[in-house]
């Protein structure tokens, strides 16, 4: 007869956490930004929208860019009013490069609705979504 096998409840529930923790922080949300635009980190509080084209920042978002998400070919999301650009919500079609700023929630849902996004649309730190450099 072979002997059970004890787990210590305590070390498996530590090493659980610490997983869920790594897997949390590490992760990133949704999928990639599309046509090659990019997260610029300047530092903590500069963070950037970024053209593939000229690899440049897009002027109307600034650098406070706030929350970001995308679908399909659409990137998304909110912008501060730091350095002269537009608050409010943004809508970027990445194969057009038109982009509507300083939307109130209300127009910007409306906006993310015909263009066939799903609401509520899934947002998350610009620090978080890939591909990003600094």
């Amino acid at each position: 007869m072979s002997k059970p096998t004890i787990y210590n409840s305590g070390a498996l529930a530590f090493t659980v956490l610490c997983l869920s923790f790594a897997t949390v922080s590490c992760g990133d949300k949704g999928n990639p930004l599309p046509g090659g635009y990019f997260i610029f980190i300047a530092s903590g509080s500069e963070m950037y929208l970024n053209e593939p084209k000229y690899s440049g920042s897009i002027p109307e978002l600034g650098t406070d860019l706030e929350e970001i998400g995308n679908h399909n070919e659409f990137i998304f999301g909110r912008s501060g009013a730091d350095r002269g650009s537009t608050p409010g919500y943004f809508l970027l079609n990445t194969k057009s490069g038109s982009i509507k700023t300083g939307l109130a929630e209300k127009d910007w849902l409306a906006e993310l609705t015909a263009v066939g996004v799903p609401t509520p649309p899934e947002l998350v730190d610009p620090s978080n979504k890939s591909p990003r450099r600094q």
